[in-house]
């Protein structure tokens, strides 16, 4: 396995998500600013991009309806969700939001239909995950709540850059408690269009999707989707700790590019144990 720390995963969120998250959490440890200098002019350098994207195919976005509900892997961290997402996409009827599509969410149209540009962005993918050795190709499946992420700040994944809002995060955005009207409306919004983009980009098929956050709000996204379908995977409650002790150990590693602050180990294991009641319950 790679030994270089992870790159961040959100560093091509627009500037204004990143402007609003430091502002929320009220900026980042001394010891991680570097990280937070590099993710700001990454985020900036990447606007033309995101306006061209906007200009482009926004209107087209709006004409696009997803027809056929999709079928949901819902199972906590560490469950293997992966390998069943995985398996399940082998069955050509099925559609998938790709690595590439999270990556560069905010500009994936113009980024896949520039041979260049894709070229160029896929030249700095890891062959596999930080914290063990799935494959991380361009397009293999994907979770599509890191396109969520890499699109607003409505995703409870920066709770792996700010966890002392960890809590906060999965209430809002894994349990999807506490989110006013107007919330509501902006990450359905969000959510709605990164499936539009990958729909668009499948051909209009049925999608798999897998996001651990999935199973913690999976009776609101009946609201959204009344014929979706749902697949849960269990695995034995102390591995999954054991294994999100390890994937936590990973991101929250000192000269980890994603941190924004630091956690204990035992400040973790609270929240890995709060989270997986939760969402599990």
């Amino acid at each position: 396995m790679d030994n270089k720390p992870p790159r961040h995963f959100f560093a091509t969120a627009p500037f204004s998500v990143w402007a609003r998250l430091l502002w929320e959490n009220r900026g980042v440890d001394r010891s991680h600013i570097r990280n937070a200098l590099k993710v700001l002019g990454k985020s900036a350098s990447l606007a033309p991009l995101r306006l061209v994207e906007r200009v482009i195919y926004d209107r087209q976005m709006d004409s696009i309806h997803i027809d056929k509900s999709p079928v949901f892997v819902l199972g906590y961290y560490r469950s293997g969700t992966t390998h069943l997402h995985n398996l399940l996409c082998q069955d050509p009827q099925f559609g998938w939001v790709t690595t590439f599509q999270t990556a560069v969410a905010s500009f994936f149209l113009l980024a896949q239909a520039r041979v260049r540009l894709r070229n160029a962005i896929e030249t700095k993918f890891p062959p596999t995950r930080p914290m063990d050795n799935v494959s991380f190709a361009p397009d293999t499946p994907q979770e599509e709540e890191l396109a969520v992420g890499n699109t607003s700040r409505f995703s409870h994944v920066y709770s792996f850059s700010f966890p002392r809002r960890s809590y906060d995060y999965l209430e809002k955005y894994a349990l999807m408690r506490g989110l006013s009207e107007r919330e509501i409306r902006q990450w359905n919004c969000l959510y709605l269009n990164v499936l539009r983009k990958a729909s668009l980009f499948a051909d209009g098929k049925r999608l798999v999707l897998k996001s651990p956050a999935n199973t913690g709000r999976a009776a609101y996204l009946l609201q959204l989707f009344p014929d979706a379908k749902f697949v849960n995977i269990a695995r034995n409650p102390l591995n999954v700790v054991e294994s999100n002790l390890h994937l936590y150990r990973t991101f929250f590693r000192p000269d980890s590019a994603t941190l924004m602050q630091s956690a204990t180990a035992d400040e973790m294991l609270d929240y890995i144990v709060h989270a997986y009641a939760e969402m599990t319950r």
